[in-house]
């Protein structure tokens, strides 16, 4: 049975949902409620996060609902992002049906590091009085980027070793650290599409989701498909062991019956063997 965190533990995360909320709130009428552009990136998150990658190794999935939901908090604001942070939460919940727990911490997660990007992202850009015609602009975008992606991980590999009684270092060596140069693109990609956005409007913005969740598409296909090529190349070779162990032992019953063929039966199983 999985372990299950404790009441305090549950009240914590909560709260500290219940806090992402009243930010978002108190933000939200500073924000820029673009209908289209919030459609738009909020159904690139809910589709790539439900066709989403799994990456075996790593125990992690792969999609570009992260770069969608920094995108809306980057673009729109703090309170559009964790609309479209939350729903993608919850449609993933309910095509999957996942543990409860773990779904208390995605949304808490994703609540914190919306909230967190997309009003840290508008304070600095006011501050500095940065416009999406300068370079300082977009090194802001990617800079909340990666620390949103920080939080993320950071969050969810704490809570894991809570839960399973884990090394918390550890799982951020092995899962965090691996992908942060293939996060680097993404924060790239999300440059350009705040630039796309800036320079061409929302029909950039379309286009990329378009592209983005077709080559996802293709490259979960992919790696499907390999995936079941691996698995029956195993099996065509455990069927042929199968099939030599089998003339072995029908070869040494003839052995038993008739000691003349023994040596030829050798010959013949050595030579099946070496096919095999």
């Amino acid at each position: 049975m999985k372990p299950r965190p404790t009441r305090l533990v549950i009240f914590g995360e909560i709260s500290l949902l219940a806090a992402a909320l009243a930010v978002a709130a108190v933000l939200a009428p500073d924000a820029d409620w673009n209908l289209p552009v919030l459609l738009i990136l909020g159904a690139l998150a809910i589709l790539s996060d439900l066709r989403a990658i799994p990456i075996t190794a790593r125990q992690v999935k792969a999609s570009a609902s992260f770069l969608a939901i920094v995108a809306t908090a980057t673009l729109l604001g703090a309170a559009p992002a964790l609309i479209v942070a939350l729903a993608t939460i919850l449609a993933t919940w309910v095509a999957s049906r996942y543990d409860l727990g773990d779904l208390l911490i995605n949304l808490v997660t994703y609540a914190t590091f919306t909230v967190a990007a997309g009003a840290t992202f508008d304070i600095v850009r006011d501050e500095l009085a940065l416009g999406p015609d300068e370079a300082g602009y977009y090194l802001l975008l990617f800079a909340v980027f990666m620390g949103a992606l920080a939080i993320d991980f950071t969050m969810i590999a704490a809570y894991t070793a809570y839960v399973e009684r884990s090394s918390f270092l550890t799982r951020l060596r092995t899962a965090f650290v691996p992908i942060i140069p293939t996060e680097a693109v993404s924060a790239l990609l999300t440059l350009g599409i705040a630039f796309a956005y800036h320079q061409v409007g929302v029909a950039a913005v379309a286009l990329f989701g378009i592209v983005l969740v077709t080559f996802q598409t293709l490259l979960r296909e992919l790696l499907i498909s390999q995936e079941r090529a691996s698995e029956l190349e195993v099996r065509a070779k455990q069927l042929a062991g199968f099939q030599v162990a089998l003339l072995s032992a029908l070869l040494r019953t003839l052995d038993l019956r008739d000691r003349m063929t023994a040596r030829h039966s050798a010959a013949v199983a050595r030579y099946a063997r070496e096919l095999a």
